[in-house]
């Protein structure tokens, strides 16, 4: 609320006025990327991240939940997902539009269930076994670690990646969005 903004603003050293104003940004950022996905539906545009494999071997290691928070598209879990035989990947996003484009492109190579697209749940009508393996959630990184503990999975996974996503986050929420791929962390994640 605006008290939490006000004691946050003051122990950052901002003024109301220069908090208020990132506020405003923050939220026509929000508005931006909702345009930006509806925009660029298709996520067959965007290029499957595999470097990241290379980059990071340990995300071929089976077993692991890993989180992304700025999936976009998904173009990061996908390499995961057909590296491993049973990684889960949960996909964070600000964007209603992103999430559900993810959720839909995930069903569709089998990786996600088809009631998840739009916000469902269940999944009983889907036959894949590897449809529990990638789900798309809604959430700000900006809303820092309570955003972990809204999503139930607060210190339950191995894994977080932040893939051009730190670069999208205003200066004065990156703080907060780190403090979000903390909390996702259990003991000795990375």
């Amino acid at each position: 609320g605006g008290c939490e903004a006000e004691a946050d603003a003051a122990e950052a050293g901002e003024t109301e006025a220069e908090a208020d104003t990132a506020e405003v940004l923050h939220g026509a950022q929000g508005a931006y990327w909702e345009d930006f996905y509806r925009a660029h539906s298709s996520a067959r545009v965007y290029k499957e991240r595999r470097y990241l494999l290379e980059a990071f071997p340990a995300l071929k290691e089976d077993g692991q939940t890993v989180v992304e928070l700025g999936c976009g598209h998904g173009s990061a879990a996908l390499p995961i997902l057909r590296a491993t035989k049973d990684t889960r990947v949960v996909g964070v996003d600000r964007s209603h539009e992103a999430v559900a484009l993810a959720n839909e492109a995930m069903a569709e190579m089998g990786f996600a269930r088809r009631e998840a697209q739009r916000g469902g749940g269940g999944g009983e009508g889907d036959a894949s076994s590897q449809a529990h393996r990638f789900e798309a959630r809604q959430g700000d990184a900006a809303d820092g670690a309570a955003l972990a503990a809204r999503l139930g999975l607060e210190g339950r996974c191995d894994t977080v990646l932040l893939v051009f996503t730190l670069n999208s986050v205003s200066p004065q929420h990156q703080t907060a969005a780190l403090e979000a791929a903390a909390a996702f962390l259990r003991p000795g994640g990375g």
